[in-house]
């Protein structure tokens, strides 16, 4: 229970109106709003652009608060399941080959597990957060609008009478100081749902890049098993290995005869 509050009465001009003023630590900040019959005297027109406006904004904000909690309700549990590698039976290299990759693979999909764990995680955080905020800003704009009223009011007497509104001044400054920081809270959400984004999206694709290449194929040290080297020759080395050709072959001299 907040302590009992102390009440201050305006000792202004006779419209001013009766101000309740709250001094409470830990508890939500007191509500002043304009006597209706000080309201009343404002004419139906300005009355009636200053109240469609809030009305306006209000059901701008209702609707994403709306929105807000049908994230939050929609959202999965987070849930990581261990994913087991397929079994293979003993045999040659290419059985141990195969063992690795399935355990890569098992480890690949329990990443992605708990990354998409994590991101879910994130993103009830995050709705969460923007619905503490639009609840802050909902808050105001009623303390704006009050502000609002009492201003109008202001304008319309004559020159020589005033309105007080330091008490809505500085009632919205108070509805001001929690919006501001759901703010930064809805700022750090955001920062974080965007790293785990990251991190499932990394995470899928790993996986995707082992689905891809598939094992690695084993090697072996048997020399029996290798091709013996071949060197492919053209036909001008291979002739060069015959014998050489007549026209370049050397000839003994003829003697002619007599």
């Amino acid at each position: 229970m907040c302590p009992s509050h102390m009440q201050l009465r305006d000792t202004g001009r006779m419209r001013a109106p009766l101000l309740v003023l709250v001094a409470v630590v830990g508890c939500a900040p007191a509500f002043t709003a304009v006597p209706n019959d000080d309201w009343q005297a404002v004419g139906p027109a300005r009355r009636a652009a200053v109240d469609n406006a809030y009305a306006a904004e209000v059901a701008q904000l209702q609707h994403a608060l709306h929105e807000a909690n049908a994230a939050i309700a929609a959202a999965p549990s987070p849930r990581v399941t261990t994913a087991k590698p397929a079994a293979i039976a003993p045999g040659d290299e290419w059985a141990d080959a195969m063992r690795r990759y399935e355990q890569e693979k098992s480890a690949a999909r329990a990443q992605i597990d708990h990354a998409t764990a994590a991101w879910q995680q994130a993103a009830v955080k995050y709705h969460r957060e923007q619905a503490a905020l639009i609840t802050a800003q909902l808050a105001e704009a009623r303390a704006r609008h009050e502000l609002d009223r009492a201003t109008m009011i202001d304008r319309s007497l004559e020159a020589s009478d005033t309105y007080d509104t330091a008490g809505y001044r500085g009632q919205l400054a108070q509805f001001q100081t929690p919006r501001f920081a759901a703010e930064d809270r809805v700022d750090v959400a955001r920062v974080a749902l965007q790293r785990a984004a990251g991190q499932m999206t990394a995470a899928k694709e790993t996986y995707a890049s082992l689905v891809r290449t598939g094992p690695l194929a084993p090697t072996s040290s048997d020399g029996s098993l290798q091709l013996a080297a071949f060197t492919p020759t053209t036909r001008y080395e291979r002739s060069r290995h015959h014998e050489e050709h007549f026209l370049t072959a050397p000839t003994k001299p003829r003697i002619a005869g007599r």
